[in-house]
């Protein structure tokens, strides 16, 4: 087991806090310019949690915001640096890619990508581009795309790099995404995972909904919990209603609430629970309205949030995006 950054929360003090709010850079989010003024906005901000993808330049970036921050604020907790792995082919990880013989340039997509990460190509006036870094596999261009110019390209994990960034020691949490809910991989992934899990905070990321069958998850969950226990590690549940969705309506966190709901009153855990998916600042609001209570009482201990906490700075600079990041922050909670 490796030694525990001092600066940093443990995983023992993350599920000790009385309200839990990660940042979600990306599972497959790699542009550097825009993650590390990210950070430096929430690090202020008093957040549990950040949530990056696997990749070692998107980690030496953060890494390298946390020291800044460190050596400014000397006393200052760090939240926990967690990194996004893929189970057996969830969606969070992937990008997309033009297939030139089917893009005619029409535009219709570029408004519907959160991260402008396509363009039209100065230099090929009929080809739409891709930056590659800014795309997170969110897919809202593939259905308003007329002639079905794009495909999928997966984000391979290599084994080596990843026990690296794994191993490094601001690391002290993981979280595995599944979509498939295949227990084969989730055995395959601790198998070879052991020693660089060993006394971090674990996080599952899966969709009750998108299962067969309530036994299916629950059977999942199991193994899931067994596997953690035998590395030492801390087990935390993220229910994703709307994946990468991005909406500021009132409702789009309702399937991570009924999902959350479903584990708590099905199979109470014994950690906690958080949400992901849709969430946004009517999350507590839509909360109480469904349930009459607030997170805590409900059993939710908090969120996970991207592409609006991506928005709620986007733009801004030093103090300006702190008290943005801060305010945003406190609202879920207050």
């Amino acid at each position: 087991m490796m030694t525990a950054n001092p600066h940093q929360l443990t995983p023992q003090q993350v599920l000790a806090q009385p309200s839990f709010f990660k940042l979600i850079c990306g599972a497959s989010f790699t542009d550097l310019p825009t993650i590390a003024p990210l950070v430096e906005a929430y690090l202020p901000a008093g957040i549990a949690c950040i949530d990056i993808a696997p990749h070692p330049d998107v980690l030496a970036c953060v890494i390298t915001a946390f020291e800044a921050y460190q050596a400014k604020n000397a006393t200052a907790v760090l939240p926990t640096l967690m990194v996004s792995l893929d189970l057996d082919g969830d969606p969070h990880f992937r990008k997309v890619a033009v297939k030139p013989d089917a893009c005619i340039a029409c535009g219709l997509c570029l408004p519907e990508c959160p991260t402008e990460a396509l363009a039209l190509d100065a230099t090929l006036p009929e080809q739409l581009a891709v930056d590659l870094p800014k795309c997170y596999g969110c897919g809202r261009c593939v259905p308003v795309c007329p002639t079905d110019a794009f495909a999928w390209v997966p984000q391979t994990q290599l084994p080596e790099p990843l026990q690296a960034i794994l191993s490094n020691p601001w690391v002290n949490a993981v979280e595995l995404h599944t979509h498939a809910l295949d227990v084969d991989s989730l055995r395959k992934c601790f198998e070879d995972c052991a020693t660089v899990f060993a006394g971090k905070l674990i996080s599952l990321c899966f969709r009750p909904s998108q299962t067969a069958s309530e036994q299916a998850w629950i059977g999942y969950l199991q193994v899931f919990e067994g596997l953690v226990a035998g590395v030492n590690g801390f087990p935390l549940l993220q229910i994703d209603g709307k994946p990468m969705s991005g909406s500021e309506e009132a409702f789009s966190s309702k399937p991570a609430i009924e999902g959350a709901l479903q584990v708590l009153r099905q199979y109470q855990p014994a950690y906690p629970v958080t949400l992901s998916g849709g969430v946004n600042l009517n999350t507590p609001a839509l909360v109480k309205t469904l349930v009459g209570s607030g997170f805590q009482r409900l059993g939710i201990w908090g969120v996970g949030v991207g592409t609006i906490a991506r928005k709620k700075v986007a733009g801004l600079q030093g103090e300006v995006a702190i008290a943005g990041a801060k305010a945003f922050v406190k609202a879920f909670f207050s």
